[in-house]
């Protein structure tokens, strides 16, 4: 009784871990995705501005775009 209940107990554990990380891996994604929007959206103004400076804070932020 004591074997099922420790593996049922590790088969939860696997099921959680699984679900955190493609969660992380589905975020990514999407920050992923809404960076190149914003890519694309400073680079068709590159040539009327002449410099683009493109920043991102930490990991989980989107990128930011600056013209000068």
């Amino acid at each position: 009784m004591e074997k099922s209940k420790l593996k049922m107990m590790i088969s939860i554990a696997g099921i959680v871990v699984i679900l955190t990380l493609t969660g992380f891996m589905f975020n990514q994604y999407r920050i992923y995705q809404a960076d190149q929007l914003i890519i694309d959206q400073c680079f068709e103004n590159f040539d009327t501005k002449g410099k683009v400076v493109m920043k991102k804070e930490n990991f989980w932020s989107p990128i930011t775009c600056e013209n000068s």
